[in-house]
């Protein structure tokens, strides 16, 4: 007997009547299967019409857990929580296979969906935090939880990172450090050049620090010994990335194409997962489950036109629009010397330029999408309101 009912009356009333002997059975290590084909699929039926759910504890202490748009990482937390361990199974062949977006609005949508119920998770009751202090939830688990919880907070050190070249170009002002030619021609003036360049890639990569804290870091004077430190984390981050694509077989390729596609995400899905979320929390706005369009492929697509990156008129194509109008933008003003004078005397140099070069090298499919038409190219009312925000960027820039 359990809170005044007996073993079977609390399996009915948690899994309903048509799962309590199979619950019954599961719990007592039993494992029975319908002999006849049309037992199966009657069964299949009653699933499929989830009408057994009504009155039960399904979604809520049974099977996936309800009220997120990440149900498999609520679902996954709240097992957690219970102190249950859980294993990687990969079967040969694969048990399970899905049919992921191919497409650019296909591919947003998703990432979209999966950065705002993320972020709600974090910041509800579920909290990896209070699993941890008042639940069974390890350590480590803890912070695997927080790592991916955390996803639509990224998009705004990132967005600080992608216009801080950018900014420095237009102003004829720096961020990096100046190395002077007496100092340096001694001393390997061109390596301390690579080496300043590949750390603040590899903070605004990783999000180690936030833009003045990465600053701060690379303006050290007399760091000595202490600079190695950084190299070494930077080549031990990099070569271990790399480490795990070529143990599943791919290429650095593979590798780059992911790393340039967290740039976008970050810069427009997860950007709008968080202000989505914000407008949540403010109660502007409510969460609404957007479907996941399938990509519908034809033979015309096969070929030269697979793996190109499409558009339509979502909003959440214009920041990275306008994240690369505002690059080029600045290039051209440098270009051009068209460069106010240094404040300090010191202006932007080769260092931040290259920052801008590499910003467009990420955004490289919002490049090419510039001048190409249909659904590979950007949209006349995408490309007018990043103009928009690339010229308010400038204007406050140089005024």
């Amino acid at each position: 007997m359990m809170n005044g009912k007996s073993a079977d009356e609390e399996l009915l009333d948690m899994f309903g009547k048509e799962f309590t002997k199979s619950a019954n059975d599961a719990l007592n290590e039993k494992a029975e299967c319908p002999d006849m084909l049309t037992e199966t699929i009657e069964a299949a039926y009653q699933v499929a019409g989830v009408g057994y759910e009504y009155g039960t504890q399904w979604g809520k202490k049974v099977g996936c857990m309800y009220g997120s748009t990440t149900e498999d990482i609520l679902t996954g937390l709240s097992i957690h929580n219970k102190g249950w361990r859980s294993i990687v199974y990969a079967p040969d062949p694969p048990a399970f296979l899905g049919d992921a977006p191919t497409g650019g609005p296909a591919s947003m949508t998703q990432q979209k969906r999966w950065a705002t119920g993320l972020l709600v998770i974090l910041l509800s009751k579920n909290c990896p935090l209070f699993g941890l202090l008042l639940a069974n939830l390890q350590f480590r688990q803890c912070l695997g939880y927080f790592t991916i919880l955390s996803w639509g907070l990224r998009s705004v050190p990132d967005l600080c990172y992608a216009a801080l070249p950018a900014y420095s170009i237009i102003t004829n002002s720096h961020f990096l450090p100046k190395i002077k030619l007496a100092h340096t021609c001694s001393s390997g003036g061109s390596m301390q050049t690579t080496i300043t360049i590949a750390l603040y890639t590899f903070f605004s990569w990783t999000r180690l620090f936030t833009p003045s804290t990465a600053q701060n870091v690379l303006f050290m004077e007399g760091q000595g010994p202490a600079s190695y430190i950084l190299i070494a984390v930077l080549l031990i981050y990099t070569l271990y990335t790399l480490s795990e694509y070529f143990r599943t077989g791919q290429f650095i390729r593979a590798w780059w194409n992911n790393q340039r596609m967290g740039r976008i995400i970050s810069l427009s899905a997860w950007l709008f997962g968080f202000l989505g979320v914000i407008l949540k929390l403010l109660g502007i706005s409510k969460t609404v489950f957007e479907v996941t369009r399938k990509d519908q492929s034809n033979s015309s697509d096969e070929g030269t036109e697979a793996g190109k990156f499409t558009f339509d008129q979502s909003p959440v194509f214009v920041p990275p629009t306008a994240m690369l109008l505002v690059q080029l933008t600045a290039l051209v003003t440098a270009l051009l010397g068209l460069q106010p004078p240094a404040r300090d005397g010191v202006g932007s140099g080769s260092l931040e330029t290259m920052c801008s070069v590499l910003l467009v090298l990420c955004l490289w499919p919002f490049l090419k999408g510039l001048y190409r038409s249909g659904k590979y190219g950007i949209p006349v009312s995408t490309l007018s309101k990043s103009a928009g925000l690339a010229l308010v960027f400038y204007t406050l820039c140089r005024y």
